[in-house]
């Protein structure tokens, strides 16, 4: 059995495929990441990026059938340590305090210079 792979990416003018599916599940288990809004904008702070990505994972949740609670771990990746509490701050209001997954955040370079948070989710997907 393989993998459902649902929305992948366009492939963009300079490339000759696509490179990713915004969700992959795979035996009740699915896998996505949520970015920022693009273009990415200097002047947009952490609390700001972290509101779109998590609007992202809301509307990956509804694709498979599930909400917060179905979240079963969260890795996230920040540009600069000085970021964590604004992260932080969103994070807390958002995650399901009932059912907080397990949760890791790494300080990363990411490849464009403007993106200042990006969220990688495991979450059990309902049929």
């Amino acid at each position: 059995m393989l993998p459902t792979r649902l929305n992948p990416s366009p492939p963009a003018p300079d490339r000759k495929r696509v490179r990713s599916s915004q969700i992959v599940v795979f035996n009740g288990v699915a896998k996505f990441t949520c970015t920022p809004h693009r273009p990415y904008q200097p002047g947009v702070d952490i609390a700001e990026q972290t509101r779109q990505l998590l609007a992202r994972a809301d509307e990956r949740l509804k694709a498979i059938n599930a909400g917060r609670d179905a979240i079963i771990s969260a890795f996230i990746a920040i540009s600069d340590a000085s970021h964590f509490d604004g992260m932080n701050e969103v994070w807390d209001d958002w995650i399901d305090p009932d059912h907080a997954p397990s949760r890791m955040c790494v300080v990363t370079k990411f490849a464009k210079e403007h993106i200042k948070v990006e969220m990688v989710f495991t979450a059990a997907a309902q049929p």
